[in-house]
């Protein structure tokens, strides 16, 4: 079997495995995921939850669910919390009788990997446990951040093998004799997860894991603003779609004994967490927004922005005005030869070195910071860029009127 077959295999099979559930041996399965009393509605609750900050910060979006076969619930949950929805899977079938039961009013059948909408047409694209399904799960990102405007929400297992600092309030050694017992019940959890890092489900396809630092590494490389991650922990126990959810129920203790225990561990630094909600946004978060995840207990982390982004922003602003760049050493000739790139050419190079004035570099004159006039456009390349930012500000000259660069690392 080639590589496009077996690509094309998994597309095959993840849509009978819904047709199963719809009308064939696992329907009254499927039937289960409906009764929203259960421990495993509580189980996906707890997930669904992380998606709370933008739902009541941003109440008008227009969401795009991603993987969201069974019956369109996670559209439901944002539909039910105010929010405009519509579903996609693979397969449309539990999402036609999702449609006909009245828990989501729009779907679509879509390859994640190949979508047919256009660019920014939803708000927020949400992934549940989903991402790990996909033949080319990187291609489905990248296509979910295409179709939304603001941001991408993935809720997935993180890698066990690679080490996540996150959220732990203190860090101690695994070898602390103080802290025998959780030292030991992290090694045993840990092992147990790391056995399973190559995994395969039933219809074959492998279950990608993500990271903290993969997926910064997408959002630096896109550009993109910012991301906010926070993991959890959510065990997982045979039998809970069928448990109603009450306070006498076993199942429902020992779940939440296990996640109260890992979390205890995780926050001591000795276990990773296995989940993670993970929010990529193309637009700068609102203070709103900002304060709502926060308070829910993200981490949001600034991206570092490209040195290019800063001028290719400056280039409306340069009409009809001569280009100068401030700092004529190495940092500015570099600069000089970007500017060419973009077919900018630059009059002169300013610099408060009075030694340099008069002379030629790279075909362009050093001039004195008194030549400058109010029809010039500053590029700041120097590593005393904040200082001259500060002495341009003192000479009459906006934010409109300078771009201060950044070197390349």
């Amino acid at each position: 079997m080639s590589k496009d077959d077996l690509r094309r295999w998994s597309y095959h099979a993840h849509g009978a495995h819904y047709r199963e559930y719809a009308i064939g041996e696992m329907r009254e399965h499927a039937q289960s995921w409906l009764d929203f009393d259960t421990v495993g509605s509580w189980y996906d609750w707890r997930m669904y939850r992380h998606l709370d900050p933008l739902l009541q910060s941003d109440r008008q979006a227009c969401w795009l669910t991603v993987g969201d076969g069974r019956y369109g619930l996670d559209a439901h949950y944002i539909v039910k919390r105010g929010g405009k929805a519509v579903a996609s899977d693979i397969s449309g079938d539990l999402l036609e009788q999702g449609r006909q039961m009245g828990l989501i009013t729009d779907y679509v059948a879509q390859n994640a990997e190949k979508m047919t909408f256009a660019d920014d047409s939803f708000d927020y694209v949400f992934c549940k446990e989903s991402y790990h399904h996909f033949p080319r799960p990187m291609l489905a990102l990248y296509e979910m951040l295409r179709v939304a405007r603001k941001a991408v929400v993935l809720i997935e297992p993180l890698d066990p093998v690679i080490p996540e600092p996150l959220l732990s309030s203190r860090r101690i050694d695994r070898e602390d004799r103080r802290f025998p017992k959780l030292s030991a019940r992290a090694r045993r959890i840990q092992q147990q997860e790391r056995s399973q890092r190559n995994s395969f489900e039933t219809m074959g396809n492998y279950v990608y894991t993500l990271s903290a630092r993969e997926i910064e590494k997408v959002a630096i490389g896109m550009g993109l603003p910012a991301v906010a991650i926070k993991p959890f922990h959510n065990c997982y126990l045979r039998g809970i779609e069928y448990e109603k959810k009450s306070r006498s129920s076993k199942l429902l203790r020992r779940l939440r004994g296990k996640n109260l225990l890992r979390n205890i561990i995780s926050r001591f630094g000795l276990l990773p967490y296995p989940m993670a909600s993970m929010i990529l946004f193309k637009e700068a978060p609102r203070d709103e927004t900002l304060r709502e995840l926060r308070e829910k207990g993200y981490q949001v982390t600034p991206m570092p922005e490209s040195p290019l982004l800063g001028i290719v922003k400056a280039l409306p602003r340069l009409q009809g005005k001569r280009v100068v760049i401030f700092g004529a050493g190495s940092f500015g000739q570099q600069m000089l030869g970007i500017l060419k790139l973009f077919q900018v050419d630059a009059q002169a190079f300013i610099d408060n070195d009075p030694t340099k004035r008069g002379v030629t570099v790279m075909g362009i004159p050093i001039e004195e910071p008194a030549s400058l006039g109010r029809g010039d456009y500053v590029f700041i390349a120097s590593t005393w860029g904040e200082a001259i930012r500060e002495q341009l500000t003192g000479l009459g000259f906006t934010e409109e009127d300078v771009t201060l660069c950044r070197l390349w690392d």
